[in-house]
């Protein structure tokens, strides 16, 4: 039976698109899921194509709104499940784990905490596009009510992974390799969670693999 991972928070799919290449160089079967309410993740990769429902690249399978199956999950290793700012508690209650990734936004925060986050012990937090300093994880972690220790980290608003997005969601495909430091350290922990590796450094050599794809 597949291992599930749920990613919540900001609307938008990069990160969980990336996460699967780097999955994917060390893994038989990825099955991603876009539950998102825009599905930006599906759409690009399809090329906007509205009437698909699957892609396949590789090893990696991308859905669009599938519910959870058991028959489909066991024919994967793992199963991403992205749902942007529209979470979905039946699909959580199955995950391994649940990463929330909100913005700073005062909005986006409320509606995480109002979702009920803190109610997922079985969560982390990584906050997205921190433009400034003043904005504090602290800060953060009192608006969604959760304990400091839930958040694990930010990545900082970059222009260039920003460009990246766009273009991915243009082209449908996009290399790692000229991620800004910070969002490269993100997916290695995600990836070093995910697939309890022994260490750091495991992670590291899984994206440098997956920066040549």
């Amino acid at each position: 039976m597949a291992k599930v991972f749920t990613f919540a928070g900001q609307e938008r799919g990069d990160f969980v698109y990336y996460l699967a290449n780097i999955l994917s160089s060390n893994t038989p079967a990825v099955l991603v899921i876009d539950n998102s309410r825009t599905h930006d993740l599906f759409f690009a990769v399809v090329n906007q194509n509205e009437e698909a429902n699957s892609f396949e690249k590789g090893n990696i399978t991308f859905l669009k709104n599938a519910a959870y199956s058991e028959s489909l999950y066991e024919q994967y290793d793992f199963v991403l499940v992205y749902q942007g700012d529209s979470p979905d508690a039946e699909e959580m209650d199955v995950s391994e784990h649940i990463f929330f990734m909100p913005d700073f936004l005062p909005g986006s925060l409320r509606s995480m905490e109002l979702f009920g986050i803190a109610g997922y012990e079985n969560s982390s937090v990584i906050m997205r596009d921190q433009t400034s300093t003043k904005i504090s994880s602290r800060s953060a972690a009192q608006l969604l009510n959760v304990p400091l220790d839930r958040i694990k980290g930010s990545i900082p608003f970059d222009f260039k992974d920003y460009s990246l997005y766009i273009s991915f969601s243009y082209n449908g495909h996009q290399s790692i390799k000229n991620l800004s430091p910070s969002y490269t350290e993100a997916l290695m922990y995600v990836t070093f969670e995910i697939l309890e590796l022994n260490s750091l450094r495991e992670a590291e050599a899984l994206v440098k693999k997956a920066k040549k794809i």
